[in-house]
């Protein structure tokens, strides 16, 4: 039974990297500072996709740039939870180019430091959640 669970667990592991390491929109790495999500680095492909330069959301608050205002808690609480050590999905709705809110859904996961104990970045993949435009 144990090492049944085991191997479940060792599965969803495996499946969550896979999902992450192939988002088709952009990657992230952030860090909270003073409870507010600061992101360090953006993909290249975020500003293909959302019409914002990386410089943008790169400073305090810039995440209001691109994050749909009645999504902005829902966000932050999902970056909480990976600050806990866990990796996890949340669904919201993003700005892109054409300056629509779309629906993505983000897998984060936590950068330990070397000791495994703390934890310095969450890093993220977004995906679109739909191919069509979500409601704002």
């Amino acid at each position: 039974m144990q090492k049944r669970i085991v191997d479940t667990l060792k599965q969803r592991n495996q499946d969550f990297t896979r999902i992450f390491n192939k988002a088709s929109e952009f990657t992230y790495r952030l860090k909270i500072n003073n409870g507010e999500p600061v992101f360090e680095t953006v993909s290249e492909e975020f500003p293909v996709f959302t019409g914002i330069s990386p410089e943008k959301v790169q400073q305090k608050g810039g995440y209001k740039e691109f994050i749909h205002p009645a999504d902005v808690d829902k966000v932050k609480d999902h970056f909480k939870e990976t600050l806990k050590g866990k990796s996890c999905t949340c669904t919201y709705r993003v700005k892109n180019a054409e300056d629509e809110y779309v629906e993505v859904v983000d897998y984060a996961k936590p950068e330990f430091e070397t000791d495994n104990e703390s934890i310095t970045y969450i890093c993220g993949a977004v995906s679109l959640a739909h191919k069509h435009k979500a409601t704002v």
